[in-house]
């Protein structure tokens, strides 16, 4: 299991590489769009700010004093997953474009 500590993450591409089997701890993923990661990792003290993530399933994550702030979950799902003590500003949780 990764640890990964006090990053910023601005893409896609490397914001979620260890996102099934890693511990993200103060980190900050920002201004970007995901599309389709599978999330299955613990997130500890970190920020999420305008993200926007389509089709994003976090299955089984664990979310601990992270906040969203300005994020979009489009088609999203959160099966099993443990939020605590996280706080949403302004987020919106809608459909994706085939009405999931």
């Amino acid at each position: 299991m990764a640890l990964i500590e006090q990053q910023t993450f601005s893409d896609d591409r490397t914001a979620f590489h260890d996102s099934d089997n890693g511990v993200y701890r103060y980190c900050s993923f920002e201004s970007f769009t995901a599309d389709g990661p599978h999330i299955g990792a613990v997130f500890v003290g970190c920020t999420f700010k305008a993200v926007d993530m389509y089709w994003t399933m976090f299955n089984c994550a664990v979310l601990v004093s992270c906040t969203f702030e300005d994020c979009v979950f489009r088609g999203a799902t959160f099966a099993s997953c443990k939020f605590i003590d996280c706080t949403f500003t302004r987020c919106r949780f809608v459909a994706d474009n085939m009405g999931g």
